[in-house]
């Protein structure tokens, strides 16, 4: 049925009713399908307010089997600031979703596509930011952990200059594997 919304104001009419109950619907077995639809079908700008809603229960929401789904595809279509958001708060809460069974898979994936985001120099070099790389590089394990590395290994050059991506390269480091 939410396929069958074209007009932006029909597209407004819905999302601004499911904006109070976005929390609600995500984690409900039946419910979270209307908010991944709505983030499926619809233009960015029609869903950034449902995105930041999710972004402001992200612990709630990203534990829930239900939750995770639909916080999976508000990462697939938030755009810029927003989508850098939610990349921040998944790998500042990885401790946490790690010891959940449907945390951890949100953390795994959202640490991979963190790796590969146009932002990652950025979030190296910035006060907190940095921060947000060093628990990375502690609670992932495996192929993701390799690939982190990775990552900082090729970023090294615009790395190894800055004094809060230093800290970064230098937890690398500490690590088994070399930069």
């Amino acid at each position: 049925m939410i396929e069958h919304i074209k007009t932006p104001q029909q597209r407004f009419l819905l999302t601004s009713v499911l904006l109070r109950k976005t929390v609600i619907l995500s984690k409900n077995q039946n419910g979270y399908h209307v908010i991944q639809k709505c983030l499926e079908h619809f233009p960015f700008d029609d869903t950034k307010h449902l995105i930041k809603e999710i972004a402001e229960s992200f612990l709630d929401i990203a534990m829930d089997k239900s939750g995770c789904c639909v916080l999976n595809q508000a990462l697939d279509c938030a755009q810029g600031e927003l989508k850098e958001h939610l990349l921040l708060k998944t790998i500042a809460n990885a401790v946490f979703l790690s010891e959940n069974p449907f945390g951890e898979e949100n953390a795994s994936m959202i640490i991979e596509e963190f790796i590969h985001s146009p932002y990652f120099v950025n979030i190296c070099r910035d006060n907190f930011g940095n921060y947000v790389v060093q628990k990375a590089l502690e609670v992932s394990k495996g192929g993701i952990r390799n690939a982190l590395v990775s990552r900082i290994n090729d970023s090294y050059p615009d790395l190894h200059s800055d004094i809060n991506a230093k800290r970064v390269v230098r937890k690398a480091r500490d690590s088994r594997h070399r930069i």
